[in-house]
């Protein structure tokens, strides 16, 4: 799942309806997709000749951002967006304990900051070379990594 942002919103600025808007689209929506397509991920999991965890099987992986981490709090991106994100890696976290035991990997991943909407131009990484990494890095994801939060190259992220 992607992220939205209605923008930078200061805690003299934001609004209870930005904060809804941004958590429905970053938080709620990724939770109901994932449970709507629970069937057809235990489905692939049961029938996938692979062992352990992995996206060979089956897998969630939320898009997370370096925003989201407690540890590294800042008020810069406003306040909407970063608490949606932290709340998606709570969601990553309680997936990974109910559905790993269905063989269903669940990991949050920071993306970087991408040239998009979004992320701007002045943003250092392209898309193309965000999503490349992503990849390379899901295909090294196992059991280890069930319910975590990591960057595009796999380095663990600060809660």
């Amino acid at each position: 799942m992607l992220g939205f942002s209605s923008g930078l919103q200061t805690f003299a600025d934001v609004t209870a309806q930005q904060m809804m808007t941004t958590y429905q689209v970053n938080v709620v929506a990724p939770l109901m997709l994932t449970k709507a397509l629970h069937p057809l991920l235990k489905k692939a999991s049961c029938q996938s000749s692979a062992t352990g965890l992995s996206v060979s099987n089956a897998a969630v992986i939320n898009i997370s951002s370096d925003m989201a981490s407690l540890t590294n709090a800042s008020t810069k991106c406003g306040y909407p967006y970063p608490c949606s994100k932290a709340a998606v890696n709570m969601i990553t976290r309680l997936l990974g304990i109910d559905l790993g035991t269905s063989g269903i990997l669940v990991t949050s991943i920071h993306p970087g900051w991408v040239e998009t909407d979004m992320g701007g131009t002045a943003a250092p990484l392209t898309s193309d070379q965000s999503a490349t990494e992503i990849i390379d890095t899901l295909q090294k994801l196992g059991d280890e990594h069930q319910g975590g939060y990591y960057t595009r190259n796999g380095e663990q992220m600060a809660w």
